[in-house]
Parts: C-alpha cells; structure tokens; sequence
C-alpha cells in the first residue's frame, strides 16, 4: 500500500518525503528555529503560492543522531493555527500534527551496508506518527524506500511503501482527550515516547497509552559510544502536514534525560 491512502479527500495527509540539508535531515517548506531540545516548527499551509493540495514538512530534531530511546512533548497553540479548512471539493481536511523516529537510510542488501547518498538517490526508512487534532485521530506506520530529493508540496502521496501499520489498522485510529493528550485553554499537548523494553523492538507511547510496537530491521544498531549499546538506533524529528488553508505551528519539547543513544549533535539554527 502507497502513501497515497493518507491524502484521501477530508484527511490530512501521512506521506512522507525528505530532503537533506547540512548534517541534518530536513525538508518541504516550513520554517525550523531553537535547539534540538526546543524546537520551534511552523508550517503554511495558506500561502498563495502553494498550488497543490498539501504542504508536508519534516526536521530533524538535532543533527546526526543514533537514538535508540526518547521522550518529546509537542503543543499546539490554536491561536497560531488554523487546523482545518475546506479543499476544493467543499469537504473539510484537516492539519496532521507528529513525529518521526527510526529514520535510517535504506540498507544496500548487495554490499551490506547502507546506500551511499550519491546525488539524486536519497532515500530513507522511517516511522511515522500522524495526529489530527480536530479529529482526534492518529496512525504509527513504518514506510520504507522514501524519496529524500522529492517535493513535499504536493497533490499525490505515492511515493514510498507503508508496509506496516503499527496504530490505525492501515487508517487512522482514535485517541482520547483527557487521557492520551491534553486541551487546554485553547493548547494541545501531547507526549510522545519512543522506548526499548526489548533491545531492537520500537514500543511507542502517546502520553501513557502504548499504540504499538515495531521490530526494527536489525541492520542499525547502537554500540557502547552511543550510549545505545543493543538497541535499535536512527534519527528523530518533527513532522507536520498541512492541506492547502491550514497552518499549523508546534513546539517540540525534548528533556535530554530521556534520550537513550547519541542526542549531541550539531545544533542548527534557521
């Protein structure tokens, strides 16, 4: 099944496509400011540029990271958004707020190794966490083979192949206000948490729900310097989707604490 089955008329879209900037993974058009612990995103979905239907933008919360473990707090200020609007059809969409983790590059079976990043072949394997937060609605789903050079701004999600639902059953499924996230005086927060009971298994959390487990591939594992040694490692980052008249603006609160892995990279400032 393809990324399109996210952009379907009246959801907001998953797909997923990642560009490469600097040392960090970053693409689509938003905007990225503060430090890998607080990150500042805004995405815009209302610009009179934008000529297609979705806005999709995703930044790496550091810089060349090995996290195996991690615990994130996300709000979402509605006076700073606008979370849902009308498509051209007159049926309401809705903006996807979320997270990535175990974004890797995809494995060179042949040699052994990851795929080297030559020029016009970037590609990357990752989870996705998606919410809608006027829906109260989420998915987790791994996608593999994602086009890192493509454009986010987009009418069609077809790029990649989500071969694993982990939360939603291939679609989206419901969380709970109060319990899984909180609104409050207008702000969303949400927790997200990425752990390890087992070595190599993905457990994720939202608040203190757990939506899923995912069995990583086995082929990126941490080692004693990484403070991972054992586990299943890759990158993290935010995520936000936008369809054309949303915006959306998210904070992206990381205690250091919670990191198991390397979570010392290069801060890049926007």
């Amino acid at each position: 099944m393809k990324m399109v089955k996210k952009i379907l008329l009246g959801l907001a879209a998953g797909a997923v496509v990642i560009g490469l900037t600097s040392c960090a993974d970053v693409a689509g058009t938003g905007k990225a400011t503060g430090t890998k612990t607080n990150k500042t995103i805004t995405v815009d979905g209302t610009d009179a540029k934008l000529t297609t239907d979705y806005r999709r933008y995703i930044k790496q919360l550091g810089g060349s990271e090995k996290v195996a473990e991690i615990e994130t707090t996300i709000t979402v200020d509605t006076k700073d958004c606008i979370l849902t609007a009308k498509n051209d059809l007159n049926q309401d969409t809705y903006a996807n707020v979320g997270f990535v983790f175990d974004m890797n590059k995809v494995w060179d079976s042949e040699k052994n190794e990851p795929k080297a990043d030559k020029k016009g072949e970037k590609y990357r394997d990752l989870v996705v966490f998606g919410f809608q937060p006027l829906n109260k609605k989420a998915y987790v789903e791994h996608y593999s083979n994602v086009n890192f050079k493509e454009e986010l701004d987009t009418n069609d999600g077809s790029v990649g192949t989500n071969d694993k639902s982990i939360f939603g059953d291939g679609g989206w499924g419901t969380v709970t206000e109060g319990t899984d996230y909180t609104f409050e005086d207008g702000i969303y927060t949400l927790t997200v948490k990425v752990k390890q009971s087992t070595k190599g298994t993905y457990d994720f959390y939202l608040g203190n729900k757990k939506l899923g487990s995912y069995k990583s591939s086995g082929k990126y594992v941490g080692t004693k310097s990484d403070n991972a040694e054992g586990y299943a490692v890759g990158e993290v980052g935010a995520y936000i989707n936008c369809p054309k008249g949303t915006k959306v603006k998210a904070k992206y609160e990381t205690d250091s604490k919670t990191v198991t892995g390397k979570f010392e990279a290069e801060e890049i400032e926007e």
